[in-house]
């Protein structure tokens, strides 16, 4: 769905890019991003080995999303 995410203070468990855009802009006061690094690592529901261009890409999206949402 495209329901918004509370604001109150809680951890959020899912395909980052997902919640995100549920967040309204300027309205976060931390964020922390611990992103797989693309280092073929084995994970249980994720692909760690995106091409170079690929994993910039991804990585563009979820940063400008991030930036997006906090606060100045």
């Amino acid at each position: 769905g495209t329901s918004k995410i509370n604001s109150t203070n809680q951890l959020v468990h899912g395909n980052c890019l997902d919640h995100l855009k549920k967040v309204p802009s300027n309205s976060i006061d931390f964020a922390f991003a611990d992103p797989p690094y693309n280092l073929q690592k084995s994970y249980v529901a994720y692909s760690d080995d995106m091409t170079i261009l690929e994993y910039f890409n991804w990585c563009d999206q979820w940063l400008r999303e991030l930036a997006r949402v906090i606060k100045p």
